[in-house]
């Protein structure tokens, strides 16, 4: 059961990456730079950080259902996923914040 919560933190834990990371390119950008439509249709509604607080609470929910049915293939894959989303905002504040 250890590594199962293990990669529930890890999971939760890029969620809280991906909530900073686009944070950072919605107040620089605008909600524009968000292409999940679930995602971007709570910003215009809610604002930028509750949309994305709400988000954030939403999918840790989902992570959490997945930790508890024990789904840990499931759960492994919604971690890489999310780490590959952080990945790319991350590629996104270098490459055309930072550097350029």
């Amino acid at each position: 059961m250890g590594a199962l919560k293990r990669w529930l933190f890890f999971s939760v834990g890029a969620k809280v990456l991906d909530i900073i990371t686009t944070l950072y390119l919605v107040r620089r950008d605008g909600p524009k730079v968000e292409s999940h439509p679930f995602t971007a249709d709570m910003i215009y509604a809610y604002g930028t950080v509750p949309g994305l607080l709400l988000n954030g609470a939403i999918v840790s929910m989902l992570f959490w259902v997945l930790y508890k049915y024990q789904r840990k293939d499931l759960l492994v894959i919604s971690t890489a996923l999310m780490m590959a989303i952080v990945l790319v905002n991350l590629v996104n504040i270098v490459m055309f914040h930072i550097i350029l």
